[in-house]
């Protein structure tokens, strides 16, 4: 997954020391290898599909996020701020379960994470219903 981000530049406005944020874009290449899991359980009211999903994921082109700012008003140097020294590998993984009460309704909640890439988590629970017509 190639990604490219570009943040305009502005001016704060209103304060005595206003700064000057500078435009920039960054790079993110990424590419994941895993796989997915899943099972159909037909019960005689409803279909239970529990999965999970695995991935190693590389990060190619990290850069960590550099922000140059300065003084607006007043002519001088300015400073190149860096996010944090992220890893480039982590592991991928979602898990869940969705219930198919009818063929035009279902529930799910479904827990997905990114782990172990040095300097960032991530861990969100997720949860809805599905209606079709």
């Amino acid at each position: 997954q190639y990604t490219n981000v570009y943040v305009s530049g502005f001016s704060e406005t209103g304060s005595l020391l206003p700064m000057s944020i500078h435009s920039d874009s960054e790079e993110s290449l990424r590419s994941d290898v895993g796989f997915r899991a899943d099972y159909q359980w037909h019960t005689p009211h409803f279909v239970l599909v529990p999965f999970v999903k695995a991935t190693w994921e590389h990060e190619f082109k990290y850069s960590a996020v550099p922000i140059t700012a300065g003084l607006a008003d007043f002519p001088g140097p300015n400073e190149t701020f860096f996010g944090p020294a992220e890893g480039h590998d982590s592991a991928v993984v979602s898990a869940g379960l969705s219930i198919q009460w009818r063929p035009s309704l279902s529930t799910y909640v479904t827990y997905d994470g990114q782990l172990g890439r040095d300097h960032y988590n991530s861990n969100a629970v997720s949860g809805g219903v599905r209606v079709s017509w």
